[in-house]
């Protein structure tokens, strides 16, 4: 009995501190919502039948998102971080921790917080909850900071479109370089061609696709 009561507990402490352990997603399928929170501004994004969005009404930038589930399912523990670390780092710095939120469908797979630092390559020191003991967290075979991509800014997931224009709606792109004036240059369409010009002549000897890519 003493023997069956002892197993009993091992197995129950060991299982807890497991839990208080795992930031990585197992999901059955898929993760189809990610949720970042931090202070009064918030992220949500989600995945439909075409594909993912910010916040539910924006594209989301498809690399950055790809990018987070491979954080999300493949991070582990890389070292454990003191309480003197910890103090130092995060606690007098006073930074600001993001809350993440993982689902499948209607089901939470994980839940923790990062705090994004410089004082390691990693750029982070993650808890599962706030009382819960802090770690520095990698991808195993990536040595890159995976802090820094934990945001709860939407311009960030968004994709960097400055001006979301069909190459046919565009008639002329004009560049000016004021430091070197000898570097601006005009593409001009010309039916179905184009026209490159600059110090007020028309120049031969260019790429076309170079300058088809460009506009």
């Amino acid at each position: 009995m003493i023997l069956l009561v002892v197993v009993v507990f091992i197995r129950r402490y060991s299982s807890a501190g497991k839990r208080h352990t795992l930031f990585a997603s197992e999901p059955k399928r898929e993760i189809t919502r990610i949720e970042f929170s931090e202070k009064d501004k918030q992220v949500v994004l989600t995945l439909d039948a075409e594909g993912w969005k910010v916040n539910g009404k924006h594209e989301a930038r498809k690399n950055a998102v790809l990018f987070m589930i491979r954080i999300l399912t493949e991070m582990k523990i890389k070292s454990p971080v003191s309480e003197e670390m910890y103090e130092k780092e995060i606690v007098e710095k006073g930074i600001e921790p993001v809350k993440v939120k993982v689902f499948e469908k209607n089901k939470m797979l994980r839940s923790f917080i990062v705090f994004r630092t410089q004082g390691n390559k990693y750029g982070n020191i993650m808890k599962v909850r706030e009382s819960a003991k802090p770690f520095i967290v990698s991808i195993p075979g990536y040595e890159g900071d995976i802090g820094t991509d934990f945001k709860a800014d939407e311009l960030y997931w968004r994709p960097f479109t400055i001006f979301n224009l069909r190459p046919s709606d565009i008639s002329a792109i004009s560049l000016e370089n004021l430091s070197d004036t000898a570097l601006s240059f005009r593409i001009t369409r010309d039916r179905d061609d184009f026209l490159l010009s600059g110090d007020g002549r028309v120049l031969s000897g260019w790429d076309t696709t170079r300058v088809r890519r460009y506009v």
